[in-house]
């Protein structure tokens, strides 16, 4: 008769935190069960823990709790926290580097992005020349930390290394691929009616003054057909400066809903 398998400490912390409601412990177990690797393959327990993630993040607030620079364009060490309030401003002087912060947080943003479009994605854009010319390691570092409805915590960090350095810095990804998860597989379980975090960036280079006939010209373009709700996420980081991207990106989301009803963005 096989001895029951011996489940390792840190799958039992994992449960145990689960069930005292932790958001990322909860996904961490449900994985665990579904892939049958250090739990037994169980689809109804996985999708019995899955269903608390999903109550938890549809329609979660999402807010940006700080972000920490290092080394990264003007900045040698920088860290700003977000207002509690609905809305934060910035406020500075012209070249006192407050494009730079939002460039920052957009960089993060746009990997979470990138996450909930397409699985396990690695990329994110990083230039040598965001490194800071007076940087003694080599390396700029963009560390993110966001929170869920004001309790669960998520953190990222990108990283960008000089070649020619002999000690590099790695990125740690793993917490925004999980939420990333999150949303994906809780879309699934839900048969696709959970609704995706609206994340997007526009830059001033993209107040450019817009005419009738532009809004005309687009309005009366032939109705493309998107059967994915993730599409509305892509390129909302680009920075375009113009009104023309903005227009077809709306309107990508205004046709996702009209065809589909049960199709919550």
């Amino acid at each position: 008769m096989n001895e029951p398998t011996r489940i390792p400490k840190y799958v039992k912390d994992k449960i145990r935190q689960a069930k005292q409601g932790d958001l990322y412990s909860s996904f961490t177990v449900s994985e665990y069960y579904y892939d049958g690797e250090v739990l037994e393959r169980d689809i109804e327990q996985s999708e019995l823990y899955l269903r608390n993630v999903s109550r938890i993040i549809n329609n979660a607030k999402i807010r940006l709790r700080n972000i920490s620079l290092y080394d990264y364009k003007k900045f040698s060490k920088l860290k700003f926290t977000s207002s509690e309030k609905n809305t934060t401003i910035i406020i500075g002087n012209n070249g006192s580097g407050k494009s730079t912060i939002l460039e920052s947080i957009s960089k993060c943003l746009q990997f979470l992005s990138d996450n909930i479009r397409i699985q396990n994605n690695n990329n994110y854009k990083f230039q040598d020349s965001e490194i800071n010319i007076h940087s003694i390691s080599g390396q700029t570092i963009v560390r993110c930390i966001l929170e869920i409805e004001n309790d669960f915590s998520f953190s990222c960090s990108l990283t960008k290394n000089r070649e020619n350095i002999s000690r590099k810095v790695s990125s740690e990804l793993e917490e925004f691929k999980a939420l990333a998860r999150m949303y994906q597989r809780s879309n699934e379980l839900d048969n696709n009616t959970l609704s995706y975090p609206l994340l997007a960036y526009y830059p001033v280079e993209r107040s450019v003054t817009l005419k009738r006939d532009d809004a005309v010209k687009y309005y009366e373009r032939k109705k493309a057909k998107y059967s994915d709700k993730s599409e509305g996420l892509k390129n909302a980081f680009d920075g375009t400066s113009n009104f023309n991207d903005f227009f077809l990106g709306t309107k990508k989301l205004m046709i996702l809903l009209m065809n589909s009803k049960q199709m919550t963005l």
